[in-house]
C-alpha cells in the first residue's frame, strides 16, 4: 500500500495488521508445527513404500482435505440444524440466530476452493505479453541450427560458426539476446539425456565383461530422475534395465517391449558408448556459442 500512495491505509495496515498477524501466528503456530510433522511422517512412508511424491503434494494434499472438513462440518451442521428449524417451525430463528456463520461459511467456502482455482488459471500480463514478443527464427536461420545438430559425428569449427552465424542473424534481426534460463531450458534436458545413455553404456559394458548385472552410481542417479520425471517411458525405462540383464548373459540380441529384436554384443555396446560421447561433446560446444550471445 506504501508503494501505491496510500501512506494513510498504510499506517493503518502495519498499525493494527501487524498485532493480528503477531496473534495469529502465535495462535497457529502449534496446529501448523504438529500438521508438518503429520505430512513429514506420510511423506517418509510413501517414500519408503516406493511412492515417489514431494513434502510439497503431500502438504498440499493434507491441507485441501483440511478445507473439506472444515466447510462439510460446517455445512453438515448447518443443514442439521436447519432440519431441526423446520420441524421446531422456527426457521426465523435459525437465520437469525446463524446468519453470521453462514457468512462465514460463505467466505470459507470462497477463500478455500472458488479463489484458488481463478489464481491458479490466471496467467500474469507481463508474462503473456513477453511471450508475444518472442519472434521465431526464419527458415535459413532454422536450416543451420537442424543441419548442425542433426549431425552425429564430431562437429568441426565450420559447424560452430553456422550456430554462431544463426544466432547472430536472429539477434541482429529481431534485438532479443538469449538469457541463462533460455540456454539451460534448450540444453539442459538434452544434456541430462546424454549423461544417461552415457552411462548406461558403462553400465551395460561392466556388465558384460563381469557377467553380472553391474551399474554406475551415475546411472542409478540419472535413472531416478528419469523415472520421477517421466522424461522417458516407463517401458523404455525397463527395455534398459532388461537390456542390463541380456548383457550379464551375453546374449546375442535385445527385444523390446513391442517384440522388437536389436543386435547386441560387446561391439554394439562400445560403438553406442563412442556414439553418446561424441553427442556430448558436441553439446558442449553447441552451449559455449550459444554463451557468446547470452545477456
Amino acid at each position: 500500500m506504501f508503494q501505491k500512495g496510500s501512506i494513510v491505509w498504510g499506517l493503518v495496515v502495519l498499525i493494527i495488521g501487524t498485532p493480528l498477524a503477531i496473534g495469529i501466528a502465535s495462535y497457529l503456530f502449534i496446529p501448523l508445527l504438529l500438521f508438518s510433522i503429520v505430512t513429514l511422517i506420510i511423506w517418509g512412508v510413501a517414500s519408503l513404500f516406493g511412492v515417489h511424491t514431494s513434502f510439497g503434494n503431500i502438504w498440499d494434499w493434507l491441507w485441501f482435505a483440511v478445507k473439506v472438513l472444515i466447510v462439510g462440518g460446517m455445512a453438515f451442521f448447518g443443514v442439521s440444524e436447519f432440519i431441526r428449524s423446520i420441524k421446531q417451525k422456527r426457521i426465523f430463528n435459525f437465520f437469525k440466530k446463524n446468519w453470521f456463520y453462514f457468512l462465514i461459511f460463505l467466505f470459507l467456502f470462497w477463500l478455500f476452493f472458488i479463489n484458488v482455482n481463478k489464481n491458479s488459471t490466471e496467467v500474469p500480463q507481463s508474462d503473456s505479453n513477453q511471450a508475444t514478443q518472442i519472434e521465431p527464427m526464419n527458415s535459413s536461420e532454422l536450416d543451420k541450427f537442424s543441419a548442425v545438430l542433426a549431425k552425429e559425428e564430431l562437429l568441426t569449427d565450420s559447424d560452430l560458426e553456422n550456430i554462431r552465424s544463426a544466432l547472430k542473424s536472429y539477434t541482429d534481426r529481431t534485438g532479443n539476446y538469449l538469457t541463462q534460463n533460455d540456454v539451460d531450458g534448450f540444453t539442459g534436458l538434452i544434456k541430462q539425456s546424454n549423461d544417461y545413455q552415457y552411462e548406461l553404456g558403462q553400465s551395460l559394458l561392466f556388465s558384460w565383461d563381469q557377467q553380472k548385472i553391474y551399474t554406475t552410481s551415475g546411472f542409478d542417479k540419472l535413472y531416478k530422475e528419469m523415472q520421477d520425471a517421466n522424461y522417458r517411458k516407463s517401458g523404455v525405462l525397463q527395455f534398459n534395465k532388461n537390456r542390463l540383464k541380456q548383457a550379464a548373459e551375453h546374449q546375442s540380441y535385445s527385444e523390446d517391449e513391442d517384440g522388437n529384436k536389436y543386435e547386441f554384443s560387446r561391439e554394439v555396446i562400445l560403438q553406442g558408448i563412442d556414439k553418446i560421447s561424441v553427442a556430448r561433446k558436441n553439446m558442449d560446444k553447441i552451449v559455449s556459442v550459444f554463451d557468446e550471445f547470452v545477456k
